[in-house]
């Protein structure tokens, strides 16, 4: 993932600390043997810049001519009733122009790094990958939600939730 390439590059000491406090530092272990990097997270939308506060740092993402891509993936959650939503999904093809390009990443003044968006991308393998890894992620959550209850979760959770079973069904 590219937050991993932009650590490596400009928070190795950082990174080295975050690794000694996990019990699985593998997470925080990058195995891209691409060069340059490959930037996935903006193949869903430009961030050119975003505001780490964890380190107090803003990471900028400059190209000389693609400024902003809109995210090709839109969800659209219409409430029916109080406990039920349906949920328009449109995923949008990626303009050739975007994929392949190559942006400088910078982190506050820190400069040198540069990460490619993916030369192809393909919605049906996304999605496949997804649902086949949703059930090592949903523990996680319920974990991270410590056992509670649906009734009692964030509003949020329960759109996600019904999101994602509105995408098995049509995906499948």
């Amino acid at each position: 993932w590219d937050k991993k390439s932009i650590k490596q590059a400009y928070l190795s000491r950082k990174l080295a600390e975050q690794r000694g406090n996990y019990s699985n530092p593998d997470i925080l272990s990058f195995s891209d043997s691409d060069d340059p990097h490959i930037l996935i997270k903006d193949v869903f939308g430009l961030s050119s810049s975003e505001n780490w506060k964890y380190y107090h740092q803003t990471v900028s993402k400059n190209h000389p001519e693609i400024k902003r891509f809109q995210s090709p993936l839109v969800f659209k959650p219409v409430q029916i009733n109080v406990r039920c939503f349906k949920v328009g999904i449109n995923c949008r093809s990626i303009h050739e122009d975007y994929l392949g390009s190559i942006f400088d990443v910078s982190l506050g003044n820190q400069k040198g790094l540069k990460l490619k968006v993916p030369e192809t991308f393909s919605w049906s393998d996304f999605w496949d990958f997804y649902l086949g890894n949703k059930s090592k992620k949903m523990p996680k959550l319920n974990e991270r939600l410590g056992g509670i209850p649906d009734e009692k979760r964030q509003p949020e959770y329960s759109i996600i939730k019904q999101i994602e079973q509105t995408l098995k069904r049509h995906v499948s």
